[in-house]
């Protein structure tokens, strides 16, 4: 999702525009201090349409689960979906971009998943403690390598080795989502057949 962040450079012509009115007006009477104010106004709100700051790319905000730990283990895998973020932007290379994107995306069915059915955070451990930090280890590692003016036959081969690891990253974590979705068509299986059972003892 996109968040935007504004510019900081109306509040600095705001501040400018009051202290020039100052110089050449008497700011101890209500009325030019009136109209510096009036203008400083004007100038911030103008400032905000013409110097819209930028849109930058965060995690989507997750709704509460109701359990404690849950919402602390989603709000730790948003902490590194934004560290994903930041990655995707501080790389390079465009096939690398789309990969993070589709693990970001991933991420968030995960989590959404969990905060829905809180019941099955037992099953991201794994996921939490290793597949989502070891992923960041190599993105970061990447990016770092990527920045080196010279490429030599090893650094060059780390990387690449690292854009291969990344198809069976994303294989891990479709097939975590899948888990949990698995565990839950279990569930509702079971459930289906409970109330079949009380049916039948029913006579319906």
């Amino acid at each position: 999702m996109k968040k935007r962040i504004k510019s900081v450079i109306p509040i600095y012509l705001t501040g400018l525009a009051f202290v020039l009115y100052a110089v050449i007006a008497p700011m101890y009477t209500f009325v030019h201090l009136g109209i510096a104010f009036a203008v400083a106004v004007a100038i911030y709100f103008l400032g905000n349409l013409v110097f819209r700051g930028k849109e930058i790319d965060v995690p989507k905000e997750f709704e509460k689960s109701g359990d404690t730990a849950v919402d602390r283990m989603v709000a730790d895998g948003r902490g590194y979906m934004l560290r994903l973020v930041e990655l995707k932007n501080q790389t390079k290379n465009e096939q690398l971009k789309r990969q993070i994107i589709e693990l970001e995306q991933i991420s968030a069915q995960i989590f959404d998943f969990v905060v829905k059915n809180p019941d099955k955070g037992r099953k991201l451990h794994t996921f939490m403690d290793y597949y989502f930090p070891t992923t960041l280890k190599f993105l970061e590692n990447y990016v770092q390598l990527e920045t080196k003016v010279v490429k030599g036959e090893n650094i060059q081969a780390t990387m690449d080795n690292i854009k291969d690891s990344l198809g069976q990253i994303q294989q891990a974590f479709e097939h975590q989502l899948d888990i949990l979705y698995k565990d839950s068509a279990l569930d509702i299986k079971t459930d289906i057949a409970v109330l079949e059972n009380i049916m039948k003892q029913a006579g319906l």
